[in-house]
């Protein structure tokens, strides 16, 4: 969808200093349902606009709702308002250079509560392993998402994994690196030491960062996989790329519609649409 509607029109843009797109975001963001489905019934076309700033950005409600630091009130009535008013919730974030609904925004904040209604109203997400949030993983996965190596791994799903790396034909070095890789930003050194036991390679060194399991773990906070990794000859990688990827928290599109700072320790690091930083997935494919 993006910035056209499910017929393929482009979808109506509705100014962010506009008295409506004030109350509209306000009602989302105080999670005060009341206000938003009166909003709806004066304006049903509400739920499927985009609200736009003075930059061009754009961002729509149901994103907005799901933007960091996300774990907003009564998310279940508010995605319920907008779904019923015509809100596309399958739809995807504007200006995004990644495919992300607000079910993906959801799960970049590990916003477990967001995530069930989001689940229940529109289709699946396989994974949240990208966003490194372990929660909204293991939601997805008790949801029905797929559970594959990587998941195995963050999981530490020991007998899970084991019987997929040691299936028939053997797994490539690249996707036991890469579950490595994941194990060790989610601090399993059971998962890990089944991983490299069975051929993945200490210093793995992921495409799409250049970090090594090292590099994860001591980037994850993760104390103790980082010693493990290091009695193993562990080494980090390229530290260049690795810092070009670290990014100070900016101002989400909550702060910039309100002027109201949110919690820094919730912010997530990586630009997304209307200016607002959450975790960044991690391409892994």
């Amino acid at each position: 969808m993006g910035d056209n509607d499910a017929s393929g029109a482009p979808r109506r843009r509705l100014p962010t200093t506009d008295p409506v797109a004030r109350s509209l975001s306000e009602a989302l963001l105080a999670g005060d349902v009341a206000g938003l489905r009166a909003l709806l019934v004066e304006d049903p076309g509400l739920a499927g606009c985009l609200l736009e700033d003075a930059r061009g950005n754009c961002i729509a409600p149901l994103h907005l709702f799901a933007d960091a630091p996300g774990h907003r009130a009564r998310p279940g009535e508010i995605v319920s308002a907008l779904a019923e008013a015509g809100a596309d919730v399958d739809a995807a974030a504007v200006g995004s250079w990644h495919v992300e609904t607000a079910l993906h925004w959801a799960a970049s904040n590990d916003d477990v509560a967001l995530i069930d209604p989001l689940l229940d109203a529109g289709p699946p997400m396989q994974s949240a392993v990208g966003y490194g949030q372990w929660a909204a993983v293991r939601w997805l996965a008790e949801r029905g998402g797929t559970v594959d190596e990587d998941v195995a791994a963050v999981r530490g799903m020991v007998d899970e994994l084991t019987t997929r790396v040691e299936a028939q034909p053997p797994h490539s070095p690249e996707a036991l690196g890469r579950a490595l890789w994941n194990a060790a930003r989610a601090g399993q050194e059971e998962t890990g030491a089944l991983l490299v036991e069975n051929g993945a390679a200490v210093n793995w060194r992921a495409p799409w960062s250049g970090e090594t399991p090292l590099d994860a773990a001591r980037a994850a906070g993760e104390d103790a996989m980082t010693a493990w990794l290091l009695e193993r000859g562990a080494l980090p990688g390229d530290v260049d790329r690795v810092t070009e990827r670290a990014a100070s928290p900016a101002v989400t599109a909550a702060e910039a519609l309100t002027g109201e700072p949110a919690p820094r320790d919730r912010l997530r690091h990586g630009p997304g649409p209307g200016g607002s930083r959450r975790r960044r997935p991690v391409d892994q494919g």
